[in-house]
């Protein structure tokens, strides 16, 4: 969603597509439905409902889902360097993952400013 003042600083909403599943020998359980079907569900719902509220953002809002993130956070680290690479201003990432997970009192949601 393009940014109606700074449409050159981008904030991403993303989160992984991929999850164990077939990994590790093929014959482990993957939790797929909460890692990490529940933070792309989680996604496409914040779509759907900046959508029916005709969201207009200051800043340019992307959304993403990663591919090959279990493997070693591949498709996020190769958007990371194309974006550097084309010198984008991401100034925001929201990383949606297990949404539907049950936490603890001190880590449903984890604040990362290290440019992890």
């Amino acid at each position: 969603i393009k940014g109606s003042e700074n449409a050159d600083e981008i904030v991403i909403v993303g989160g992984h597509a991929d999850s164990i599943a077939g990994m590790f020998g093929g014959g482990g359980r993957a939790p797929g439905a909460d890692d990490n079907a529940s933070g792309i569900g989680t996604i496409t719902e914040v779509i759907r409902v900046l959508m029916h509220n005709n969201y207009k953002p200051k800043r340019t809002v992307q959304f993403m889902g990663y591919a090959a993130e279990e493997v070693g956070l591949l498709g996020s680290k190769e958007i990371a360097n194309s974006y550097k690479n084309k010198s984008k201003k991401v100034v925001g990432v929201m990383q949606l993952d297990m949404t539907l997970n049950k936490g603890t009192a001190d880590k449903d949601i984890v604040m990362m400013a290290d440019y992890t």
